[in-house]
């Protein structure tokens, strides 16, 4: 990874979203590593140091409560969004995803644009 670009792991369970956001997010400026696999986020996260995390909330092998849980404690310099295709989240999944240290959430479809600032934003 490029030391002079901020580093973000994607993870979905939708390869063409994670196609469509590593398109978008690089040419934002960013350095964009995907993963379809829980298990292969989390051993990524294992290998190398990552700014920022986005991922799916509904994936079938695993949710994204349930990842995020998984490394909470870990990372903990790594900014993390999460990307839902669902309803939003009610004030009781707002306050669990805070507790994860979920700076936003962002709902499918998204303008890559606005995660983009709000990434920068984080990262400032």
């Amino acid at each position: 990874m490029c030391d002079d670009e901020n580093t973000i792991l994607v993870l979905d369970d939708e390869p063409l979203v994670l196609r469509a956001l590593q398109l978008q997010l690089e040419r934002f400026g960013f350095d964009v590593s995907t993963f379809e696999q829980p298990e292969a986020a989390i051993s990524a996260l294992e290998d190398d140091s990552f700014d920022v995390l986005i991922c799916d909330n509904n994936m079938p092998s695993m949710s994204g409560t349930a990842f995020l849980e998984r490394i909470s404690g870990k990372y903990p310099q790594m900014k993390r969004f999460m990307l839902t295709g669902s309803t939003p989240m009610d004030k009781n999944g707002s306050v669990e995803l805070q507790s994860l240290s979920v700076e936003k959430v962002f709902r499918k479809p998204c303008h890559v644009a606005d995660m983009a600032e709000a990434i920068r934003v984080s990262l400032s």
